[in-house]
């Protein structure tokens, strides 16, 4: 086959339009991601069940993307002999519940699944998540990250026994930031924490409880450029945008950038961006910025949100005829006389608001991401997360 990726995905989609299905097995073994996630689709839609077995395999393969996961979900319902508006209207929910609870999937495809599905489904209950701990490599980490999202109590317990696993005490940490104010026992686990490799990560959970005595006496002892920020003082950061590209200019750890992105007392990133299936709706999808946006875009993109918003993106203010005031993102709108507008704000919060009860609506000039946001990172966090979101294609 010809080498480039757009070459080999545009001979499939004229083989498609033949009805030809001899060459669908073929582009399910390619190797490019978007001609294989083709690929699936053909086999769903042309109801070629003999290869549903190639299709699991394909689907399956590293790496598993988000396309490919949606493809495979509704190819698989196609084959059982669902029809389209069928597959099209089953709120994904569904599916991927049925993937993750069913323990003869790909292992690949249930931890995707179980970064998809949202936290309050009965599929990730706490004893189900607790269960996965046992598992595949894979499902552990995913299982623990769904735990660490969590402020349960049954939750932060779990957590606070994976701070010694090697493979997963990171994640355990961060979640911990959910309880650090209000349970003396993680505290004393994260006290405990303080000197060793996940010392960022702990010291960062222990800043909700950074007005307690202790807490703050032990995180002045550590001292360093986190503890300022969090104490309110100087860290010496860069205060100009140059500044800051020179920052970035250097490697990150790309690890550390997505625990960063994901932490419970981060720059809470994953409150309004998903990245492969995980975090919120409001902002744009993350899974593939490494691919739009060159390093030097991402770098301005965080340091001056405001400069470029995309149309959907933009944040609106609506005031109702009461007086209350109304702002976030639009996500669903019914423009006629007896319709409604739907905003999401910055905390992922969904408001209707019927157009009888709008007085006024005005578009904001700001992004609903923070200003100044790099005012909460070290130099180091900066480059983390321009590494980690820089490689997400």
């Amino acid at each position: 086959g010809d080498p480039r990726p757009k070459v080999r995905l545009g001979v499939l989609l004229a083989l498609r339009r033949t009805g030809d299905t001899s060459a669908a097995a073929k582009f399910l073994e390619d190797s490019d991601t978007s001609v294989r996630r083709a690929a699936i689709q053909w086999v769903g839609e042309a109801r070629l069940g003999d290869l549903a077995g190639a299709v699991e395999k394909s689907a399956s393969r590293i790496p598993v993307t988000k396309e490919i996961f949606e493809a495979y979900l509704a190819a698989t319902d196609l084959l059982a002999g669902r029809n389209p508006s069928q597959v099209d209207q089953l709120g994904s929910d569904v599916l991927i519940a049925r993937m993750l609870d069913d323990a003869n999937e790909p292992a690949s495809l249930r931890a995707l699944a179980l970064r998809t599905l949202r936290i309050d489904h009965p599929s990730v209950a706490v004893p189900k998540l607790e269960k996965l701990l046992d598992g595949d490599p894979a499902l552990r980490l995913e299982a623990l990250r769904s735990l660490a999202v969590r402020p349960d109590e049954a939750a932060q317990a779990i957590l606070r026994r994976f701070t010694s696993d090697p493979a997963l005490r990171f994640d355990a940490i961060s979640g911990l930031g959910h309880s650090a104010a209000g349970s003396e026992e993680t505290r004393k686990v994260l006290f405990g924490l303080l000197d060793g490799p996940a010392q960022v990560d702990a010291i960062r959970s222990l800043s909700g409880a950074v007005d307690r005595p202790d807490v703050k006496d032990a995180l002045e002892k550590k001292g360093g450029e986190l503890v300022a920020i969090l104490m309110g003082r100087s860290a010496g950061q860069p205060p100009t945008l140059d500044g800051w590209k020179k920052v970035a200019a250097e490697k990150g750890n790309a690890a550390a950038g997505e625990r960063l992105f994901f932490h419970s007392k981060g720059p809470q990133c994953s409150v309004c961006h998903r990245v492969n299936g995980r975090g919120g709706f409001v902002g744009p999808d993350l899974s593939t910025v490494g691919n739009v946006l060159q390093r030097e875009r991402l770098i301005e993109s965080i340091l001056d949100p405001g400069r470029e918003i995309a149309p959907m993106f933009v944040h609106w203010k609506v005031r109702t005829k009461k007086g209350d005031v109304v702002d976030g993102r639009v996500v669903d709108e019914d423009m006629s006389p007896s319709g409604y507008v739907v905003l999401i704000d910055a905390q992922g919060k969904q408001t209707k608001v019927k157009n009888s009860d709008v007085d006024e609506r005005q578009a904001s000039k700001l992004s609903i991401m923070p200003e100044k946001l790099v005012d909460r990172l070290t130099r180091q966090d900066f480059r983390d997360l321009i590494e980690y979101l820089s490689g997400l294609k």
